[in-house]
């Protein structure tokens, strides 16, 4: 059916509500008979329909019971009465066929209408499995979570639990040893409390959705931390020093145990003191087995050994100085990836408090879907209902004019000349209307054609335009290029031609000089001899004067 899609189901109930109220108003109010009767002044009365085909079905019958009392007052030749016979069945034909096509449509509309249903019905089943399948997977993975934070709550508590054996343990063991030794006495206890102990409290906090509660958490979980790494380090140092205190005192048991040997041994084993000494001078003092010494000597060496003490003091506290730099470090990388990690906790919990809004969200929306489906499949129902009701009313009057028309049969020849041709009238009405519609969509078709092709041709004109842009614009780049070359190669010739013709001029001026001195010279000489034979001759006089000669005449 053309008035109903799948795209329907995406309008609001307003909208839908609207467009069935307009359909009832266009299609199927008009089927009905919508029959105004008023009163003429002769007493008679007319009918006004809507519809055509009833209107023409009723002044068909309305002519015929004229035709009727016509024929009854007249008498009709029986050629006549034949003709008008055979376009009375001619015309029962043409109404069957009508009706058949009306019935025809109507079966598809409904055929139509129920596949529209199925395939809404099909969608919402598609939509539902999809939901159930989104929400399962969001169950598994917060059934996953809590199994993970289960596991980890059972190992943070064995781990509590070993820890505080240990510390059970050392504290037992400090209690028996004589030895001064570090204890946890002095670590406030209340301070102490582990972070695994306010876990239901944060979870609480959590559950309450506060900023408030928030805050005090963070702050919670960075104190429990704190007091973590501390007693970490105290049990850490605790066990250093317990090693420390147990090595020293094995150390002062074996050399005691070497001093008692060395003073009751013979003379022969005595010999291998400075062995014994080079190999072990931290465990032999060597003041038992020396003989006295000056006083300036041991000062010097307690000098010499107060230096040394003194350089091992500096190298160990550069050393304590590089261990606690490197701490330090240690302690800002682990707040560093504490705080990354607790940010990185609040992203996930605010990630999982969007998705509970956007299930909420969606399963509101999945609700107003499904309520604006049921609503517009009661809306379907109820025009389907009024299309059965209208048929069934059609049917009733159509057996109804079947029984005037049979009663009207012998009545109703003379009309059916003016039927006939207000049915041709009709039919060429309906034809013309039908042409009109069929230019206007011919019409329509060329302009959206024209349309299209005129935009496939701008489309065209201008990837051609770009293309032959793109392609002036390589030209002109390359073209810019060769020019400036051949300008290049012509400023370098022109160059090279005046500093040729600079060079030229500058060899001939250079030889000109020499050349006009020397014919300065050749004439000067000249003179003089001219000069002689004139005194030797007076009335000598030259022909000719010889004209100096250029460099180019050389």
């Amino acid at each position: 059916m053309s008035w109903w899609n799948e795209s329907r189901l995406d309008e609001s109930p307003e909208n839908l509500r609207q467009f069935i109220k307009d359909l009832i108003n266009t299609e199927l109010i008009s089927e009905q008979q919508k029959i105004k009767m008023h009163t003429e002044g002769n007493g008679n009365t007319t009918v006004a329909i809507n519809d055509p085909v009833l209107e023409m079905d009723f002044r068909h019958k309305e002519a015929k019971e004229i035709n009727a009392v016509n024929l009854a007052q007249m008498k009709v030749p029986k050629q006549q009465l034949i003709k008008e016979a055979r376009r009375i069945v001619l015309q029962e034909e043409i109404d069957e066929k009508m009706k058949r096509n009306q019935a025809a449509s109507f079966n598809r509309e409904l055929r139509q209408l129920k596949e529209d249903l199925e395939n809404s019905k099909r969608i919402d089943q598609t939509e539902d499995k999809m939901h159930l399948r989104k929400y399962w997977l969001i169950w598994r993975a917060v059934a996953f979570r809590q199994r993970n934070l289960r596991k980890l709550k059972k190992s943070d508590e064995e781990k509590r639990s070993q820890i505080e054996a240990f510390v059970s343990q050392f504290e037992s063991d400090q209690s028996n040893s004589e030895s001064p030794i570090l204890s946890l006495a002095s670590t406030d206890k209340s301070k102490s409390k582990s972070k695994y102990s306010s876990r239901k409290s944060n979870c609480k906090s959590y559950t309450s959705k506060k900023t408030k509660s928030c805050s005090n958490l963070e702050q919670i979980i960075r104190d429990q931390k704190a007091k973590l790494r501390e007693q970490e380090e105290m049990i850490s140092k605790l066990k250093l020093e317990q090693i420390r205190l147990a090595a020293e005192k094995s150390k002062r048991s074996t050399q005691e145990l070497m001093e008692n040997s060395l003073k009751d041994s013979s003379v022969p084993l005595k010999r291998k003191l400075n062995y014994l000494r080079s190999s072990f001078p931290d465990i032999l003092d060597s003041r038992n087995f020396e003989k006295p010494r000056p006083s300036f000597l041991v000062q010097m060496e307690k000098r010499h050994q107060a230096r040394i003490e003194r350089k091992k003091e500096l190298r160990e506290q550069t050393r304590l100085r590089i261990l606690e730099q490197k701490r330090v470090q240690q302690e800002k990388e682990a707040a560093r990836k504490a705080e990354i990690a607790e940010q990185k906790r609040l992203e996930q919990e605010a990630k999982l408090e969007q998705m509970q809004f956007e299930a909420e969200r969606r399963a509101n929306e999945e609700a107003a879907r499904e309520f604006c489906r049921r609503r517009r499949l009661r809306m379907a129902f109820q025009m389907f209902r009024r299309l059965l009701d209208q048929r069934e009313r059609r049917l009733e009057q159509a057996d109804e004019l079947r029984q005037l028309k049979l009663l009207a049969h012998a009545f109703c020849r003379w009309r059916e000349a003016t039927k006939e041709i207000a049915k041709i009238k009709f039919l060429e009405a309906k034809r013309h209307h039908q042409m009109q519609l069929t230019r206007f969509a011919w019409n329509k078709w060329r302009e959206v054609s024209l349309e299209a092709r005129r935009d496939r041709q701008v489309a065209e004109d201008f990837s051609d335009l770009s293309i032959q842009d793109r392609a002036f614009k390589m030209w002109r780049l390359t073209t810019k290029q060769a020019y400036n070359e051949v300008c290049e190669k012509i400023f370098d010739a022109e160059l090279h031609y005046e500093r040729n013709i600079m060079r030229k001029c500058w060899c001939a001026w250079k030889k000109y000089h020499l050349v006009v001195a020397e014919e300065k010279e050749t004439e000067s000489k000249k003179e003089a001899l001219r000069n002689a034979i004139r005194d030797v001759l007076p009335d000598f006089m030259p022909n000719f004067m010889e004209p100096v000669r250029l460099p180019n005449q050389l």
